[in-house]
């Protein structure tokens, strides 16, 4: 069962004011400790308490319950990050650089599920990562990747936000269900395969591909576990090597980033990579190259091999 409390009643009258000391809505008004409302529940997540602000240290390859990722820890790896405001009046949530805006979709209720706001984080890491925002068609695909691994390491019962490969399936923003689908993303619209016209596409469509080599690198095209198949462009089989495993690898990626980025970057830098974080042994390496493959982004110019 759930149950809901004021920030006073969990830490007292006294911290609830100082840790909303400078805190506003997205109106600017300052939130006041009776307006904070959070929800507990008695089963224990991973870290023995679902309530955790889940992130990944992409360093060592964990999660980590703090919500620190990367670096130095914190989401922009300084050990900082940026405020969450709930109240945007619009159908829409959205990372500005300062801040993540939570809206609302057609029912008027927010749109704040684990995937859509580890989206916007998403778009934070990304942004204070080198070269920043990625480019070419690669920025939304990039935010989906820490939406769909945060649902994983939380791993929220059903009824919440479980751990799948759709993208904004709970929050039903404009009441036609999920707005991107990783695992075969034609399903909704969106390109499965690369080509010299992704980065000239629409970006949320763009992520398509992407998204598709994520699910590839983790599931795999013919999961074992219960998630669905996945086709791939040029008719392979990839066997795949976990959600754990693949976001590290791509974070790492992440950090050779530079403003040349695209999907044939990502490529050249997730395969260096995987060689790099498992020295001697090519299984990731492998996954990772068939992945790209799977989704016809073609081999580059220098790129490691193992």
């Amino acid at each position: 069962m759930i149950r809901r409390f004021t920030i006073t009643a969990l830490v007292g009258a006294a911290a609830a004011a100082s840790l909303l000391a400078g805190v506003a809505d997205s109106s600017g008004a300052a939130v006041t400790p009776a307006a904070v409302v959070t929800s507990l529940q008695p089963t224990d997540g991973p870290h023995g308490d679902r309530n955790h602000g889940p992130g990944w240290d992409g360093r060592h390859g964990n999660w980590d319950g703090r919500g620190g990722f990367g670096r130095g820890g914190g989401w922009d790896g300084n050990g900082g990050g940026w405020p969450i405001r709930v109240g945007l009046n619009d159908l829409n949530a959205f990372y500005d650089g300062t801040q993540i805006q939570i809206g609302h979709n057609q029912a008027n209720q927010w749109i704040s599920s684990i995937d859509v706001v580890a989206h916007e984080s998403g778009h934070g890491i990304d942004d204070h990562t080198p070269g920043r925002i990625s480019r070419r068609g690669t920025q939304e695909f990039v935010a989906d990747v820490f939406g769909a691994s945060t649902e994983w390491f939380a791993n929220e019962p059903a009824q919440f936000d479980g751990p799948d490969f759709l993208v904004g399936e709970k929050i039903n923003l404009v009441d036609s269900g999920p707005i991107r689908n990783m695992f075969n993303p034609s399903a909704l619209g969106d390109p499965n395969c690369f080509s010299s016209a992704i980065p000239n596409t629409e970006v949320h469509a763009a992520a398509g591909p992407g998204n598709h080599w994520f699910y590839l690198l983790a599931e795999g095209s013919n999961p074992t576990n219960g998630q669905p198949t996945s086709p791939t462009c040029n008719g392979s089989t990839v066997t795949g090597i976990g959600v754990q495993s693949a976001v590290t690898i791509f974070y790492n990626a992440m950090l050779m980033k530079t403003t040349a980025s695209g999907y044939p970057r990502y490529r050249l830098w997730t395969l260096t990579a995987a060689k790099n974080l498992t020295p001697g042994n090519c299984t990731n390496f492998n996954a990772v190259k068939a992945a790209w493959n799977a989704i016809s982004v073609p081999a580059q110019s220098g790129e490691p091999t193992c």
